[in-house]
């Protein structure tokens, strides 16, 4: 894979992401008593502690030069782009966040990687919490070198973050092995029901879902179902669910690191157009009566997305993977396949438990 200029995006920002937690783990009070500038810029006890001075001629880097930010993803939890110039050899630039709510400063982040263009990166996964997902936030930067004290702190200008769900889609094409699902399928009258059933791979599954900003949401899902008898009831019924509803953050304070939670409320299913069914007809399925009043489950997520395919050359898409929503839905959708209307009646059931569903952004 080529990156832009960051051949180690992906290994940078699992090892900031991993650093990412509470504003307790490793917070220093912003007035600099941590031994490096504060955020008034005076100058800590480190600054002034002798630096190479054990007699072995040991040259220390120098502090952070021509620091700069980019945003690739300035969403809560997203990715920012720590950027410096140092002179002489150092272990690693340190990054660490302005908390401004709490005045303190905590870890985000550690790497000595450098870009083609001679200038190192640190690649960080903000920490947003509830007090501060509206204010300005600030990073800054020190190198450290065993052996020498840890440079001055450079801090960086102020950047706002913000919700990264909102009007965004999010799509996933799923392509299930025959393994992945037991479809059980019986009937009375007319037609057979050998088996065995499956969720066919061609075409493939997708499921997608718009988080509106009304906080409503537009969300479809599309599947087909196969016999390996051909003929039987169902086979080849391509179902298109469409799913109103509504989402909302889940108020666990946080927006960071360890996923962005949300729940999503769905309201009474339809069939969409793409549907397709001869044997049952459409119009004798359980959804499709004037009378049905069913919903589908509640759904609750935990988006821990991956932003490091944006430094590809070209750009890749933000993306996470959940196998269980499309899992859920097809478990609950498939009883509302049902044939009621007589005098041939079936019933259908099951689950599907797939191995993978990617999403991306679209």
């Amino acid at each position: 894979m080529s990156t832009r200029g960051y051949p180690f995006a992906l290994i940078a920002l699992i090892v900031a992401g991993s650093a990412c937690s509470s504003s307790s783990n490793g917070a220093t009070p912003a007035a600099g008593s941590d031994g490096g500038t504060g955020a008034d810029g005076a100058p800590g006890a480190a600054d002034s502690a002798p630096r190479g001075g054990d007699g072995t001629g040991l040259v220390c880097p120098s502090a952070p030069s021509n620091v700069a930010i980019t945003l690739p993803a300035p969403v809560w939890s997203g990715l920012i782009v720590f950027e410096a110039t140092v002179d002489g050899t150092f272990d690693s630039i340190e990054v660490e966040q302005l908390d401004a709510t709490a005045n303190v400063w905590f870890s985000i982040g550690a790497s000595n990687r450098q870009r083609a263009d001679g200038r190192y990166a640190v690649l960080v996964q903000p920490h947003v919490r509830e007090e501060n997902r509206k204010k300005d936030l600030k990073l800054r930067g020190r190198t450290r070198l065993f052996g020498c004290a840890p440079s001055a702190w450079v801090e960086t200008k102020t950047f706002q973050l913000t919700d990264p769900l909102t009007t965004t889609t999010w799509a996933s094409t799923i392509t299930p092995l025959q393994s992945d699902a037991q479809i059980n399928v019986s009937a009375t009258g007319v037609g057979t029901t050998q088996g065995p059933y499956f969720i066919a791979a061609t075409p493939p599954m997708t499921h997608s879902i718009l988080f509106n900003a009304d906080n409503s949401t537009t969300e479809s899902l599309t599947f087909t179902v196969k016999s390996g008898h051909a003929g039987d009831l169902y086979d080849g019924c391509t179902i298109e669910l469409q799913l109103p509803g509504n989402w909302q953050f889940l108020p666990t304070g946080q927006y960071c690191c360890g996923g962005l939670p949300i729940v999503v409320a769905r309201s009474k299913p339809k069939l969409g157009p793409g549907t397709k069914c001869t044997a049952p007809p459409v119009a004798d399925l359980a959804i499709s009566q004037p009378t049905f009043a069913g919903v589908m489950p509640q759904a609750q997520w935990n988006f821990s997305i991956d932003y490091a395919p944006l430094l590809d050359t070209p750009p890749g898409k933000p993306r996470f993977d959940d196998p269980n929503t499309v899992q859920n839905l097809i478990n609950a959708a498939l009883p509302l396949l049902q044939d009621v209307v007589g005098p041939d009646t079936a019933n259908i059931n099951g689950y599907f438990r797939p191995t993978f569903a990617r999403y991306e952004k679209q």
